[in-house]
């Protein structure tokens, strides 16, 4: 079954000149005798607009896989290695992950952010 339809004059043109009449859309009046237009019935309620769906809403950002800690007074990628790494000698996984060469490392000053990675960071809640 071929179901007809559209408001568009020209689908109804094209449907004309194919010799099929298409009966008036449904709120719609012939806008004038031989224009082949429709013109909005202003008897026919409004249109309903669209449904939405479901709420589009940005889904909630993930948490990140680290945790950020600030840097004591005299502390150093080493002790924080120690701390939440269990092994000072893993510094070097803290550079990574902030995007440090060794020489950016000597020159952290106090209170500066250093992420910690979350699932290694066993006391990642403490600062």
């Amino acid at each position: 079954m071929l179901e007809l339809g559209g408001t568009g004059p020209s689908l109804r043109r094209a449907l004309s000149a194919a010799g099929v009449t298409p009966p008036p859309a449904k709120g719609l009046v012939p806008a004038g005798p031989g224009s082949g237009e429709a013109a909005p019935d202003p008897a026919a309620p409004d249109p309903v607009p669209p449904d939405p769906g479901p709420d589009l809403a940005a889904p909630p950002e993930p948490e990140p896989d680290y945790v950020v800690v600030k840097l004591a007074r005299g502390q150093t990628l080493i002790h924080l290695a120690k701390r939440y790494l269990g092994d000072g000698n893993r510094f070097r996984e803290l550079l990574t992950l902030n995007g440090w060469t060794e020489a950016d490392a000597r020159r952290l000053p106090e209170n500066q952010p250093v992420r910690v990675p979350r699932a290694l960071a066993p006391h990642a809640g403490r600062q």
